[in-house]
């Protein structure tokens, strides 16, 4: 990645780019100069790789320093943003919806191809330097794309059984024999497809040492299967580079305020990488039933009243949290004390099962038996004297009584 703090004045152009399926539409805005002729600085181009290199060796020749900004069409802007970063030059991908409303704040009332463009070379000139805004795009290795395509690919393949489940409930196919002889055909070969991309994601993975070591880990944890890793290997690959909010964030599991005057409202955990959050919540339920750590943090929030769901949330963002510090210390679930001394400061009275696993997981790595912390008992004890159906509480008093 290229170093994006270099001072304004010696960026030469800024580019705007309009992404669609098979066209995408270039608008070229010199520094400085906003005079010059439209039609001249915008053109539209093909979408494949060999067209656009053709538009930088024409348009771009000898200019070495060009902002390129151009926001995400659901992977249509692939070839363009590989392309103009092989090329050198400085790449910038917008989520959609923040480049829709700094558009409508410069208020440009038609909605063209043409406008969008330009307004996106506006907003590279305005915001170059803020890195909450404009983040530098970086390529991604080529086993990594191979991966997330074949992920991708599966949870496709995933959706489209569910909704072939469905259609066989449906009260008015059950009762028509060619349609349910349709549909159980269909989703044989669908779970027969899925199956076969499952083969080559394992096979795409083990081809890496670091994805191999990454799945290892991943899998160690009690309630992570091969599914869930290998969706958080190829659409969370920041996973042991960012702290935990940061990557609670990307993960859409961080909760935001909902804040104005007086009003305080609710918390909600909003956007975020929604590929992630399908696999992460079926994922959770499993976990807090045999994960004894998981198990014991969601027995406390529900214990303290807190709804099934915001426990399940808090969990899910917890699980994350130590996915990533054992992705950074490259360590597997087990071997260290992080996941002991989570169980023994969130539960104070442990159940016996979750004692006992983690007991014979000590005995098998040949670590001391962590001890269990006793429930803290106050010094002030109560006393409750029922009177009729009244119940009152006094404090014994805790020194002698003077006379």
């Amino acid at each position: 990645m290229k170093n994006t703090k270099i001072p304004q004045i010696f960026i030469e152009y800024y580019i705007g780019i309009d992404v669609s399926k098979d066209f995408i539409h270039c608008y070229l805005k010199p520094t400085g100069d906003n005079k010059e002729n439209r039609k001249e600085n915008y053109k539209k181009i093909e979408n494949n790789p060999k067209a656009i290199k053709s538009y930088i060796h024409s348009v771009l020749k000898g200019k070495k320093i060009v902002c390129v900004v151009m926001e995400s069409t659901g992977g249509y802007e692939l070839y363009a943003a590989e392309t103009f970063t092989q090329a050198g030059y400085y790449v910038f991908v917008l989520d959609p919806g923040q480049a829709r409303d700094l558009i409508r704040g410069m208020k440009t009332n038609p909605k063209t191809d043409k406008v969008d463009s330009e307004a996106l070379a506006r907003i590279a000139q305005r915001f170059w330097g803020d890195e909450n805004v404009l983040a530098a795009y970086e390529s991604m290795p080529s086993a990594l794309k191979e991966l997330r395509v074949l992920v991708d690919h599966y949870l496709a393949l995933t959706r489209k059984i569910a909704k072939c489940k469905n259609q066989l409930k449906k009260p008015a196919n059950k009762d028509n024999k060619a349609i349910v002889k349709s549909l159980k055909r269909e989703l044989k070969w669908l779970q027969k497809e899925r199956d076969a991309f499952m083969k080559d994601i394992r096979e795409q993975i083990a081809n890496d040492p670091q994805m191999a070591r990454w799945d290892e880990i991943l899998q160690s944890v009690p309630g992570i299967a091969d599914v869930v890793s290998a969706v958080l290997i190829a659409f969370l690959p920041e996973l042991g580079k960012l702290n935990r909010e940061k990557i609670a964030s990307l993960a859409g599991l961080a909760p935001h305020p909902c804040d104005s005057g007086t009003k305080h409202g609710s918390r909600h955990a909003k956007k975020g990488r929604q590929r992630i959050k399908s696999v992460w919540m079926p994922a959770i339920v499993s976990t807090t039933q045999h994960n004894p750590v998981i198990k014991a943090f969601y027995q406390r929030l529900t214990g303290r009243g807190k709804e099934k769901k915001v426990a399940m949330i808090a969990c899910m963002r917890k699980l994350l949290t130590i996915v990533n510090q054992m992705i950074r210390n490259n360590q597997k679930w087990g071997e260290n004390k992080v996941q002991k001394n989570e169980l023994q400061d969130n539960v104070q009275a442990t159940s016996a099962p979750a004692v006992e696993e983690l007991n014979n997981q000590s005995e098998q790595t040949g670590e001391e038996k962590p001890a269990v912390k006793k429930p803290r008992v106050s010094k002030k004890q109560t006393s409750t004297v029922k009177s009729g159906t009244q119940r009152k509480t006094k404090k014994q008093p805790t020194s002698k009584t003077t006379r």
